[in-house]
């Protein structure tokens, strides 16, 4: 059943959908973050887990807006670099300050949330990658997988 939000404006107000997501990255640079989203993709095209980290910049002239550092467990080498995803992830989950091996990341994944970090974005043709170069209360061991 669908309900027709044009004949009444008050119920059309109480279930606004939310604002698009902002489409207008920020430009190339490093920003001070916060982690308000972390989840794990069960489906991402690779057939492969991959991380989602969702990061407002909190400081400067574009705060507010998002950056969107990712990662997956794929272990095959990427042509461009030689380095497979997971090399990237394990960088990434490092810096966030997991300690685990790749078993056991789903159960931390969202206690990501609430880090304040350093992210890079970096303009590569029509895409932004984002990367998680630092957490700003800066955690450095080992990650085992």
């Amino acid at each position: 059943m669908t309900y027709d939000y044009s004949r009444d404006e008050e119920a059309w107000a109480e279930n606004e959908p939310p604002p698009p997501p902002d489409h207008n990255p920020p430009p190339a640079g490093t920003y001070v973050c916060e982690v308000i989203s972390a989840k794990i993709d069960e489906g991402h095209s690779s057939g492969y887990a991959e991380v989602k980290i969702g990061a407002q910049i909190t400081d400067g002239d574009h705060a507010g807006k998002m950056c969107w550092p990712k990662g997956n467990l794929d272990p095959a080498p990427i042509p461009s670099t030689g380095k497979p995803p997971i090399f990237y992830l394990r960088k990434m989950v490092q810096t966030l300050g997991y300690r685990g091996t790749a078993s056991g990341l789903a159960a931390a994944v969202p206690g990501f949330v609430g880090a304040r970090v350093q992210v890079a974005a970096v303009i590569n043709g029509q895409y932004t990658n984002y990367y998680i170069n630092k957490r700003l209360d800066d955690v450095d061991e080992e990650v085992p997988f």
